[in-house]
């Protein structure tokens, strides 16, 4: 894995590769708890440039991912 990896690479990659799927998300952005910032504008970004646009967003780091476990969240 590198920061120059696309997102929707990444993705593909857990998915193909190890079956397992996979979301990139973010934490806190536009008032919800938990926001999985779809789209072809994000998934082609690098993972560099989404760690990026995510921080001028306000975003931070998902910490407990148990709460996303078996949830769908929007």
């Amino acid at each position: 894995m590198t920061g120059s990896k696309l997102v929707r690479n990444m993705e593909n990659y857990f998915w193909n590769e190890l079956g397992i799927a996979v979301q990139i998300a973010v934490k806190d952005y536009s008032g919800h708890a938990y926001y999985f910032p779809i789209g072809d504008y994000f998934n082609g970004m690098s993972l560099t440039k989404a760690n990026r646009w995510a921080k001028e967003k306000g975003c931070s780091i998902i910490d407990n991912v148990s709460e996303l476990s078996g949830k769908t969240v929007f």
